[in-house]
């Protein structure tokens, strides 16, 4: 991209309808996550290729729009996401049909907007539209082995 003639690829998946909300790689550059913001489309996509091969990770998950996307780089398979309706988690990202489910933990149903990582201490920084920030962190523990009150997660006012 530094150069003067850039080389550029299309990696656009062919099923890839909507207004792409975020991007992100995961261990590597091969390893991208792409989310879509519409409704009664297929908000989630994986590829591990480059994106030479697209894979629709949606599963079980509402027919809402994604707003973001981040991985989990202590537990593979383990991803959030922030939607229309709050954060949603799953474990088992590397099945064909992950099985999401809402991490609530104070938030309620609200649009996040997105989300952020430290990666030098795996803090998650949740915005949301309208009821400020939350954070919480990654760990090696998966989503299923934590109970509500062992989340840590904390309540930041809008200002």
């Amino acid at each position: 991209a530094n150069t003067s003639n850039p080389t550029w690829t299309e990696i656009t998946g062919p099923n890839f309808l909507g207004s792409v909300s975020d991007v992100e790689f995961g261990i590597s550059e091969q390893e991208i996550y792409v989310t879509m913001h519409n409704y009664g489309v297929q908000n989630i996509w994986y590829t591990s290729n480059g994106g030479s091969t697209w894979n629709e990770k949606e599963g079980n998950l509402p027919d809402i729009p994604v707003k973001a996307i981040l991985a989990n780089q202590l537990l593979p398979g383990e991803v959030i996401i922030g939607t229309e309706m709050g954060v949603y988690a799953t474990s088992d990202f590397n099945s064909s049909s992950p099985t999401w489910q809402p991490l609530i933990n104070g938030m309620t149903n609200v649009k996040v907007v997105d989300l952020d990582l430290r990666a030098s201490d795996h803090m998650i920084l949740a915005t949301t539209h309208g009821r400020g920030m939350f954070t919480g962190t990654f760990d090696v523990l998966s989503i299923s082995e934590y109970e509500d009150n062992k989340l840590g997660i904390k309540i930041y006012p809008t200002i």
